[in-house]
């Protein structure tokens, strides 16, 4: 980052207190971003979550689909640890 800092001709003029202002100010605005996107990803992992769980309970209502879901999970696990 400092590299492109010092690599603008714009900053060659700046002060060493009016840069690093200029540089909180960058960081700042950074820092927002990412908490917005830790905020999203937060969302869309409690969203998954609670599809799994709706769907987890709708199997669980009939026998018989959880026992081929499950069968299905296993399969798929050692399908997995196969490959890897």
């Amino acid at each position: 980052m400092a590299k492109c800092i010092i690599s603008n001709p714009k900053t060659q003029k700046l002060t060493p207190q009016e840069l690093q202002k200029t540089v909180a100010k960058a960081l700042e605005g950074v820092s927002r971003v990412e908490q917005l996107m830790n905020i999203w990803h937060a969302g869309t992992m409690f969203y998954g979550l609670a599809m799994w769980g709706l769907a987890l309970s709708g199997l669980y209502r009939h026998r018989g689909v959880l026992k081929v879901a499950a069968k299905g999970i296993g399969a798929s696990g050692k399908l997995i640890m196969k490959a890897l």
